[in-house]
């Protein structure tokens, strides 16, 4: 495929997408900050419930 080609089919699929809302700084700051809590929060758990107490 050439490169003229490959512009023009870009050009028609970003054209016909609909205009979605872009992530700001501040929400991939706050996405980042949830997931690691809830990574954080299944360690917790599954740490508790693999060890065993003597």
């Amino acid at each position: 495929m050439s490169l003229p080609i490959a512009q023009i089919l870009l050009a028609n699929a970003t054209s016909a997408a609909p205009d979605y809302p872009t992530m700001t700084g501040w929400s991939w700051l706050y996405m980042l900050i949830v997931w690691a809590a809830i990574i954080a929060l299944n360690v917790f758990c599954f740490g508790r419930i693999f060890t065993t107490k003597k």
